[in-house]
């Protein structure tokens, strides 16, 4: 991902824990607060496989609650 001079970012989607961003050199920007990470597309596409591969764990490791009536 060659570095231009005048970058300019897309966003992608934003929530309350951060915000999504991809660039005009090709790179992806997950910011969080202070903390920023570039990520390759295909390093970004990887990350959200296991995001969602850890989500179902931790839903499996929660207890189950009884429904509401």
């Amino acid at each position: 991902m060659p570095h231009q001079a005048r970058c300019v970012r897309t966003r992608l989607a934003d929530g309350p824990v951060g915000a999504i961003d991809h660039c005009s050199c090709g790179a992806v920007y997950l910011t969080s607060g202070a903390m920023s990470v570039r990520l390759s597309p295909k390093a970004f596409r990887a990350l959200g496989v296991m995001v969602n591969q850890a989500q179902a764990a931790l839903t499996a490791l929660e207890p189950t609650r009884p429904a509401l009536r």
